[in-house]
């Protein structure tokens, strides 16, 4: 297995809280939280690490992995939370596509555990390699 999730989790994270003044606002998670304490909230998640099958060696060494991640932001202000939940996830966009992941879908879903908090659900896929220290991403058809 290709393990990269803590760095691309980290880059993310990184990368907008270097960017945006008002990202440092934000508590981000890696892993699933029914019900976030505090808003907004940002969770990143790795779903999903396949190997790409087509380019498995004789050795049974894995040269390409298939990454799905799951983004979901919440956000519950009062006045424009819509608005807010938006441009967080748009930001989140770019950084995961400036990486190389391909958007599959971005979507509002209720937010079953409370309705008062907006809920906007993305996700994403990307093939990854690793060559020597270093992790290339990129996108495949």
């Amino acid at each position: 297995m290709i393990d990269a999730e803590t760095k691309i989790y980290d880059s993310i994270v990184r990368s907008l809280r270097e960017k945006y003044s008002w990202a440092s606002n934000i508590r981000f998670a890696n892993d699933y939280v029914q019900s976030p304490s505090s808003f907004p909230f940002v969770t990143i998640l790795e779903r999903e690490n396949r190997t790409h099958i087509q380019t498995m060696e004789s050795s049974n060494t894995e040269v390409l992995g298939v990454l799905d991640y799951e983004v979901n932001v919440y956000t519950n202000s009062q006045a424009k939370r819509k608005q807010e939940a938006r441009k967080i996830a748009s930001a989140v966009d770019a950084e995961l596509l400036a990486l190389g992941f391909r958007r599959r879908t971005m979507e509002q879903v209720p937010n079953l555990a409370n309705a008062s908090v907006y809920r906007i659900l993305a996700r994403y896929t990307a093939h990854i390699e690793e060559d020597e220290d270093e992790f290339i991403l990129y996108r495949r058809p």
